[in-house]
């Protein structure tokens, strides 16, 4: 992971976490008063101050490895969606131990205030050495798309890197027709070592469109491995026979069908004029290959735009270009929201896949 990742990630959490702190500590004072006293003041007011704020944390303006360095920092339950539910759930039990929920609260205060200091000291230790990130120059309308090149998909050498980049080529060129753009428009802005992963800025039309192709292609993912976990129990019931098993692979040949299918049906209501023989056949391609890649194992990973970059419409707008620049941009990120909830359920049902094998 590089230095500006984390800086970024240092940056983000800085902004937010001021006002996390104060609804946390709010939260936390009065359970704290109820736990000393046998009478008890309500707390739905500090409890959804603090839940509507954490509902509101866009945390899929972060990519998976920052996700990843706040899940390492133990703070990863503690905030957007996720930190509500775990609130949520330790409150429950406040009207019937009020001493247990103050502690867990007062745990969770404390994770955030550790992972404050060190995000604090990490970005200090960066400027004291001047290592300050090199910023792709934002620009309102591109956003960041990681491409993870892992497992059967990972690039070992000269010949897959080669292999790779032309693929990827492929499935931006075809994207790219369709929306009329040139392939030029996306943007290589960077590469990380280890499992390497591609860092591409591109516009918005394009990261809606990969978006919303990538959320189907992992909902064929899910119903494939589905399925397999399906034949995977049954083989382990010693229930399996041959002919079941060439049926199961029948239905994950028709789910890989159907799938298709769907994104074909959402690209026609995305572009209403139908494309060309040329554009459709490109289309086509880069999900097919788009497919292809997920099932090797590499993945797409979207960092959404900021709340900043959907208000911020820059110094001159063109006239009626500010609200159409902040729609796109609403519209990218309701996008992208859906295929990360796809790809959460995904990563569940490959642990519970994995947990089911012994891999």
């Amino acid at each position: 992971m590089e230095v500006s990742e984390v800086y970024r990630l240092a940056n983000w959490f800085k902004t937010h976490f001021p006002e996390l702190r104060k609804y946390y500590t709010q939260l936390h004072n009065v359970l704290t008063s109820n736990a000393a006293q046998q009478s008890q003041q309500p707390i739905e007011e500090q409890l959804n101050e603090l839940l509507t704020y954490l509902h509101g944390m866009h945390v899929e303006e972060l990519s998976l490895q920052q996700l990843h360095v706040m899940q390492m920092m133990e703070v990863s339950n503690l905030i957007g969606h996720d930190g509500a539910d775990t609130v949520a759930a330790i409150v429950k039990t406040a009207t019937y131990d009020p001493a247990t929920v103050e502690q867990k609260i007062s745990r969770n205060l404390s994770k955030l205030n550790r992972a404050s200091q060190l995000l604090e000291t990490f970005t200090s230790s960066v400027n004291e050495l001047h290592l300050g990130p090199d910023e792709f120059e934002d620009r309102e309308e591109y956003i960041t798309i990681r491409v993870g090149f892992r497992r059967e998909a990972s690039i070992e050498n000269i010949a897959d890197w080669k292999s790779s980049a032309d693929e990827w080529y492929q499935i931006i060129r075809g994207l790219g027709l369709a929306l009329n753009e040139p392939p030029e428009a996306t943007k290589v802005v960077g590469a990380t070592k280890g499992s390497l992963i591609m860092i591409l800025a591109a516009t918005v039309s394009l990261t809606k469109l990969l978006a919303v192709i990538s959320k189907h292609i992992t909902g064929i993912a899910k119903d494939v491995i589905s399925v397999k976990l399906a034949m995977e129990n049954l083989r382990q019931q010693n229930m399996l026979t041959k002919k079941m098993e060439a049926e199961f692979e029948i239905l994950v040949a028709e789910k890989r069908k159907q799938g298709l299918a769907s994104i074909e049906a959402e690209m026609a209501a995305m572009f209403p004029e139908k494309l060309d023989g040329e554009k459709h056949s490109a289309l086509s391609k880069s999900v097919e290959k788009l497919l292809k890649f997920g099932e090797q194992g590499g993945d797409v990973d979207f960092v959404a735009p900021s709340d900043e970059a959907a208000n911020d419409p820059g110094d001159q707008p063109a006239p009626g270009g500010a609200p159409q620049v902040a729609a796109d941009i609403a519209a990218v990120r309701s996008a992208i929201l859906d295929y990360q909830g796809e790809r959460e359920a995904l990563k569940q049902l490959e642990f519970d896949a994995g947990a089911k094998t012994g891999r």
